[in-house]
């Protein structure tokens, strides 16, 4: 169909008119086409509706004007249109029907009648119909369709290309939009059919395995109508520089891309590249490529399609796009939100994978990504040979003189191939990336799929870090290999092979900065690879390894900031970098610095969101990431002060804070589960802070509430390993908050909801290989379950329970390399279940428990000295092991656990972490104190009780233990007193034969005068009381003569002696 404008080219001033030069020719009569009306007309031709005689339909009937239809230039002009036309066989190229001329001469050509509009009048509609700021989901949704159809007429002159032809005059009136989703390039009139250079230098940017058409060479003429250097051809308004500067012998594919490019200008800002009336004026601007860019005349169109554009509408046609199809692959990654070869990754962008999941749909782009890395796969074979070819061929030069033109042109083929292979593996590779991230791979059906992804991914950055070439574009390129190589090995859970190429990436980009000063970027990837190597160790539980690059990583940003205070990434980077730091030192116990950091960052991030003419470019998507990272960081500060610093005020205030800016994150986005699953977490933690301070009620509510949340989110993305370790955890958290409730119904409520926490718990253990972390949560669930069980009397499902919750737990060896919040999780299970034992005088089982806990404390404060909450569970574990040993009797032992406790005061005094958490700790001391004054008290108590059971050794042995420990005169005097009462019982039993109880009532009447004696020659045992000594309760030696519990030791001549 003719160009469906005809007003377009009617004034020689117009810049949307087509220009050129003409030339003609004729061809044959033929009366098979019927005029039926007319339809529209251009600058050479018309076209009517006609009805086709032999196949009964309407088709288009394209002929000269009167005014040209004698001009030899016309006809050859319009005869090649048709030709070309005909020859291009492509669903986005208008099909011919049929070439003939009337009995005058008059050519015409018949082909399908289009019913539809031009791209240009959809534009029109779709700027007029809209605002200015694309926030409705329609305006979104026909700016979506739009850009398909762009995509379309890549594909088109893509195709075009590969037969050798360029159009030079690709504009919106152009392109017609059928009824039924067709897009079809109309108007060839220009069109110039280049030949076989034409067609191989299209060809050498083609990727993968292809059919080839042949080269299409009208008969008409030459291959376009005559032109003469340093005129104008195509439309002022769309055409390249090297169009505008009439340099014909440059036209190439670059040309049309320029014009795809000049066209998605239009339907972004719904006005030409150029306006004016002086074509003139207007073709000088388009040489020196002066258009206003067009973010600034519509601020709402994304950055990503203003980029796409801006690259294709490059002034040197070297730096535009190498194909029309990679720029409609840029469009196309843009509506599916992946990386753009126009637009480098922000550091918002690369964050995602540092910051939060990726949460891309998996649909059946999957198996077509498969193949697109298989043809990625070949073009890195074919990426290498081209190097191989290139270096070959300028050693041909060299060594022969006669070859160097040969040897020029082969380079040059392979070099820009090469580029065009590289660019589509790296694609590729983000494709795959993207892929192997998606929430769906994650379940646990799919995880043998992710891991095949992620293992090609590393076979592909391998290779790619091992390329050739010495310019500073592929320096970086390798470096940039190495950075994604290290983040897919640490996606494997490859720490050592991840961390060394960080080592890599890091090194080569200081070796960029240091010979390339004046580029600031390439010292900021130096840091952003020093900080995410510093981020995986410190997740990797390696935080001592973590510090000097983290350091080094925060020097380098601090700089970059202060030097570029406009570079909004260099912000984001900082603020990320200090999040890490601060969970580096949280796991090292410096939590006062931990905090000291995460205020920092909370503060940049509040003082850049107040900014906003600092990053006028942020996308939506990009606001409601920065939103994200805010809410994250407020997250992680609320946790850090609940359960680290003990802040139970400021903390709920972060909490929140961040739950708020999560909720409406969630709310505007449903899909952003990253953030329902924050929210989730923030109503768990609340929850265990609410129950910590007895406020049950509320801290049920926000169980409940969270769990709702992961069933919701599970929904969509179902079997997830993180979502269901969160869900077993609020089950729990359920369940713990029904034990000591009064209703039985209650407890069952919490009986069930822990069993499907077991379940869930069960499961992970079975799909991920057994980690540490999900076998600690399966202990601490049974345990949770045994306590009820326990509370309804259900003793033996409560043994059950106790029993299967310690063989659940990781020992000592598989929790060492965990973090320390899995060892404190250890150590705290351990306790409790201790303390379950003991509530049930099982001392013995109890106190094994508790010596592994011990251990676990001591091992996890070796690591992280400054872990207050650590002292406290340390110092907990001390009393409960009194509390067994005063049930075993053993009061030495359990009174010296008491004063273990006293004996920590002072360092914990020391820890700078905060006061709740020294207060804390003096409460559990006073309490320790509490119980040894009780069981001094007891002494007597626990003495006559082992009298009576006959434990007469046992007795001695620990008055012994007691007095050695104590080192006290009062204690050393009570013992030698018990020890004397004592022999009463042993006197008195009949059980013991002769030798036996003479024998015990030696050692216990022995052990009493040396105790006495030494008391007395130290002077505590006085010789009489004097009106100085009134007050006080020390004994003399009239209390030995005349205290009946020492009447058994009265007629040994020892005591006796004493007595003097």
């Amino acid at each position: 169909m003719a160009d469906p404008n005809p007003n377009e080219a009617k004034a020689a001033n117009d810049v949307h008119a087509t220009v050129a030069t003409p030339k003609a020719q004729a061809s044959s009569e033929d009366v098979r086409y019927a005029v039926l009306r007319p339809h529209a007309a251009g600058g050479l031709g018309q076209v009517s509706v006609a009805r086709d005689g032999e196949l009964n339909r309407e088709v288009a009937l394209k002929e000269l004007l009167d005014r040209h239809a004698d001009d030899p230039n016309s006809r050859s002009r319009f005869l090649q249109e048709a030709e070309i036309t005909g020859g291009l066989e492509h669903p986005g190229v208008v099909p011919i029907y049929g070439l003939g001329q009337y009995a005058d001469g008059r050519p015409y050509y018949a082909m399908r009648f289009i019913r539809g509009d031009s791209l240009r009048q959809w534009i029109e509609r779709f700027h007029q119909q809209s605002d200015k700021t694309w926030t409705q989901a329609t305006d979104q949704l026909q700016l979506r369709r739009l850009l398909a159809r762009i995509i379309d007429v890549c594909d088109a002159i893509e195709y075009a290309h590969s037969r050798g032809v360029l159009h030079r005059d690709i504009k919106p009136s152009n392109i017609m939009l059928g009824q039924y989703g067709e897009t079809l390039v109309v108007d060839w009139g220009l069109a110039k059919a280049m030949g076989k250079a034409g067609a191989d230098l299209a060809a050498d940017i083609l990727v993968g395995p292809t059919l080839a058409e042949a080269v299409l060479q009208p008969q008409s003429g030459s291959g376009s109508a005559p032109t003469q250097m340093g005129s104008a051809i195509g439309t002022p308004a769309f055409m390249s520089p090297e169009q505008a500067a009439g340099r014909l012998d440059e036209l190439g594919p670059a040309s049309d891309i320029f014009s795809l490019g000049g066209t998605l200008y239009m339907l972004l800002t719904g006005q030409p590249p150029q306006e004016g009336k002086d074509v003139g004026e207007v073709l000088m601007r388009v040489q020196r490529g002066l258009f206003p860019k067009p973010r600034t005349l519509i601020s709402a169109i994304p950055r990503g399609l203003e980029a796409i554009c801006l690259k294709a509408m490059q002034l040197k046609p070297e730096d535009r796009y190498s194909s029309a199809r990679q720029l409609g692959e840029d469009v196309e990654a843009w509506l599916a939100d992946e990386p753009l070869l126009a637009m480098p990754e922000s550091f918002l962008s690369r964050s995602r994978r540092w910051v939060k999941k990726h949460r891309t749909i998996v649909t059946s782009s999957v198996a077509a990504l498969v193949v697109a890395l298989g043809v990625s796969a070949g073009g890195l074979w074919m990426l290498t040979e081209a190097n191989q070819r290139e270096r070959a061929a300028k050693e041909d030069a060299i060594v022969a003189e006669r070859h160097a033109v040969e040897a020029k042109e082969e380079v040059d083929r392979q070099s820009q191939r090469a580029e065009e292979l590289l660019a589509l593996t790296k694609r590729s590779l983000d494709q795959y990336e993207e892929l192997s991230q998606a929430e769906e791979l994650k379940s646990f059906a799919m995880r043998g799929f992710r891991s095949d992804l992620l293992e090609s991914t590393v076979e592909y950055y391998a290779t790619l870090s091992q390329m050739s070439g010495e310019t500073e574009s592929e320096r970086a390129d390798r470096a940039n290999a190495y950075s994604r190589l290290a983040e897919t090995y640490y996606e494997m859970g490859r720490v050592d092979e991840a961390n060394e190429a960080y080592r890599s990436a890091s090194t080569r980009y200081a070796q960029l900065q240091e010979e390339f000063p004046q580029e600031l970027n390439y010292e900021f990837l130096e840091a952003c690879a020093l900080v995410d190597r510093a981020d995986m160790l410190v997740f990797s539980h390696r935080p001592r390894e973590a510090n000097e690059p983290l350091q080094q990583g925060l020097e380098k940003l601090r700089k970059a900031v202060t030097q570029a205070p406009e570079v909004i990434d260099y912000h984001w980077a900082l603020i990320y970098a200090l999040a890490s730091d601060a969970e580096r030192l949280r796991t090292q116990g410096s939590l006062a610095e931990a905090s000291a950091r995460l205020a920092e960052a909370t503060g940049m991030m509040r003082e850049l969101r107040q900014q906003k003419p600092l990053q006028p470019d942020m996308t939506e998507e990009e606001d409601l990431d920065t939103r994200y990272l805010l809410g994250r960081i407020l997250l992680q500060h609320a946790s850090l002060e609940s359960n680290g610093l003990w802040k139970f005020e400021t903390s709920l205030a972060k909490y929140e804070e961040a739950g708020e800016i999560l909720q409406e994150i969630y709310d505007e986005d449903p899909e952003y589960t990253d953030a329902g699953y924050l929210l989730a977490t923030i109503k768990e933690q609340t929850s265990i802070a609410y129950q910590r301070h007895g406020l049950g009620n509320k801290a049920l509510q926000l169980a409940e509430e969270g769990r709702e949340l992961v069933e919701a989110i599970d929904e969509v993305y179902p079997d997830v390993p993180d979502y269901y370790r969160l869900y077993a955890d609020l089950l729990n958290q359920v369940g713990d908050l029904k034990i000591g409730v009064d209703y039985e119904a209650d407890r069952k409520y919490g009986i069930e909801s822990v069993e499907r926490g077991i379940e869930i718990a069960e499961t992970l253990i079975q799909e991920m290989q057994s980690q540490a972390v999900d076998r600690m949560r399966l202990g601490v669930l049974k345990k949770t379950l045994a306590e009820l069980h326990a509370e309804l009397g259900n003793q033996e499902e409560a043994d059950r329970y106790f029993a299967e919750s310690l063989t659940a737990l990781p020992d000592q060896e598989e929790s060492r390399g965990e973090s320390i919040d899995l060892q404190f999780s250890l150590g705290e299970t351990l306790y409790a279940a201790a303390a379950a034992y003991t509530e049930r005088k099982k001392a013995a089982d109890a106190i094994r428990l508790l010596d592994v806990a011990e251990e676990t404390f001591e091992k996890l404060l070796e690591a992280a000295p400054g872990l207050g909450s650590a002292h406290h569970e340390l110092a907990l574990v001390f009393i409960a092991r009194a509390d067994c040993y005063f049930q075993e009797a053993r009061f030495a032992e359990g009174i010296m656990q008491l004063d273990r406790v006293a004996s920590q005061t002072e360092e914990v005094s020391k820890l700078p972490e905060s006061e709740a958490i020294v207060l804390g700790y003096k409460l559990i001391a006073t309490l320790a104190r509490t119980s040894k004054l009780y069981a001094l008290s007891n002494l007597e108590k626990i003495s006559g009780q082992l009298v009576l059971k006959r434990r007469y050794d046992f007795l001695l042995d620990q008055m012994v233990q007691f007095v050695e420990y104590r080192q006290r005169d009062s204690d050393q005097f009570t013992a030698a007193k018990l020890l004397a009462r004592a022999i009463n019982g042993i006197s008195k039993d009949e059980q013991l034969t002769e030798e036996k109880q003479k024998a015990l009532v030696e050692a216990f009447a022995s052990k009493a005068v040396i105790w006495l004696a030494d008391l007395k020659n130290n002077g505590y045992i006085r010789r009489k009381s004097g009106m100085l000594k009134i007050f006080s309760n020390a004994p003399t030696l009239k209390t030995l003569r005349e205290d009946e519990d020492f009447e058994t030791l009265r007629g040994r001549e020892d005591f006796q002696a004493l007595l003097k």
